[in-house]
């Protein structure tokens, strides 16, 4: 998957963030006998971080954070086989056209440090569940967008950050008296 995320950072405290993204897979699983496929996809994540570095200088962090996301997706399970040993036989079918939504959340610990100027990298490990998910009639989708494999519940993330330079800090001091006042 892809995704961009944007982060308020509240008094170097907490941060509250929002994730837009989109996920696609397509893969064989040569282990269950089928292909999954699921297309381009889009997903959002909105949760908050906390910094416990929030005495320290904004460019290095040690965060906890939380998310909740959401996503809508149509996927194909394909070259479904099923074999019998006692009639030694093999069936052949296919599903298409399935399509899914589902909510999840998740639980995220992570660095971030500076590398050069507003640029800096961080990495997240995140624990993530399924909280609802809608499944068809003969199948529940295997990949979630955002979320990844729904039977794998840790993911490790490696980020790249670009700090807009908001900062108050550098912000030109203003003069309370207007320029008409000064010269008379």
């Amino acid at each position: 998957g892809l995704d961009v995320s944007a982060t308020l950072n509240m008094w170097n405290r907490l941060q509250p963030v929002v994730e837009l993204g989109f996920g696609w897979v397509n893969e064989r699983k040569e282990e269950l006998h089928y292909t999954y496929k699921t297309k381009f996809a889009p997903y959002i994540k909105i949760g908050a971080n906390y910094n416990f570095f929030f005495k320290k200088e904004p460019k290095y962090q040690l965060i906890a954070g939380l998310r909740l996301g959401a996503t809508t997706f149509k996927y194909d399970i394909t070259d479904i086989s099923v074999s019998s040993p006692y009639w030694q036989q093999t069936a052949n079918a296919e599903m298409r056209g399935l399509s899914s939504s589902a909510i999840y959340g998740e639980i995220l610990a992570g660095i971030k440090v500076h590398l050069w100027r507003q640029w800096s990298m961080g990495w997240q490990l995140r624990w993530h569940t399924v909280l609802a998910c809608k499944k068809s009639e003969n199948a529940k989708p295997w990949y979630i967008p955002g979320m990844g494999d729904r039977e794998r519940h840790w993911q490790m993330n490696i980020s790249i950050y670009y700090t807009l330079p908001l900062s108050r800090d550098k912000w030109p001091a203003i003069d309370p008296k207007p320029a008409s006042i000064k010269n008379k």
